[in-house]
C-alpha cells in the first residue's frame, strides 16, 4: 500500500478565479499535474460589446493572449479591447462553455 503523503502549502488565486470556481479562503485542494497538449486550447470565443475591431486589433489580442492560462467568463483586456471569454476549445470539441442568460 502506498501511503498518502499530505503538503500543506498555499497557493493564491486571482479573486476573479475564486468567483467563478467557488474556492474559499484555507479550503483544501488538489492538484494534478497535467501535459500541456491535454489542456492547450486550440481556440476560444471572446465576446465583445460596444466596441469596433479591424483585424489588426483583433489579431494583436489573440497574440497577447499566446501562452496564458484563460478560463471561462474571464474578462481581459489589451491595449483598451474588452472582451470576455465565452468558449475554449481542446482538439476541436468544446469543453468550457457559459450558457448565455
Amino acid at each position: 500500500m502506498i501511503p498518502t503523503i499530505r503538503f500543506i502549502q498555499a497557493i493564491s488565486v486571482s479573486e476573479q478565479v475564486a468567483q467563478v470556481f467557488p474556492l474559499l479562503n484555507r479550503s483544501e485542494v488538489v492538484l494534478t499535474r497535467m501535459e500541456l497538449s491535454d489542456v492547450e486550447a486550440d481556440f476560444i470565443e471572446l465576446y465583445f460589446t460596444g466596441q469596433y475591431l479591424g483585424r489588426a486589433d483583433m489579431w494583436r489580442l489573440g497574440m497577447s493572449l499566446e501562452e496564458k492560462c484563460v478560463f471561462v467568463r474571464q474578462k481581459v483586456e489589451f491595449a483598451g479591447i474588452k472582451a470576455e471569454v465565452k468558449n475554449i476549445y481542446i482538439k476541436g470539441k468544446r469543453v468550457c462553455y457559459w450558457k448565455y442568460e
